[in-house]
């Protein structure tokens, strides 16, 4: 399993990080032009794709339901780097996640 480590740092030896999964659920939408677009089924996965990030075995979606706070000792290697664009997107849909789970919660 891979992970994508975003740039929220908690602690100088703590990261924030985000599993990948290949296994990508998927919806077409379908604009009035009729072009049609293949996005995530889940507002809360972002795709990677493999022809945009050679790192990548396969296109992968980035779960960011499951964030989770890693110790820097526990990660093994560093395999790639995402753009900006990819980046700011992601962290809409953490953002988006935590507004989510405060609203349920009070």
């Amino acid at each position: 399993m891979s992970f994508l480590i975003t740039e929220l740092t908690v602690h100088p030896v703590m990261f924030k990080i985000a599993p990948l999964t290949t296994k990508l659920k998927t919806k077409i939408i379908t604009d009035r032009k009729g072009k049609t677009k293949v996005s995530p089924k889940l507002a809360t996965h972002y795709f990677l794709k493999k022809e945009v990030y050679p790192f990548l075995t396969q296109t992968s979606a980035v779960k960011v339901e499951e964030l989770t706070t890693v110790n820097k000792v526990r990660l093994k290697q560093h395999i790639g780097n995402i753009n900006k664009y990819d980046l700011n997107k992601i962290m809409n849909r953490v953002k988006w996640v935590f507004i989510c789970n405060v609203l349920t919660v009070y």
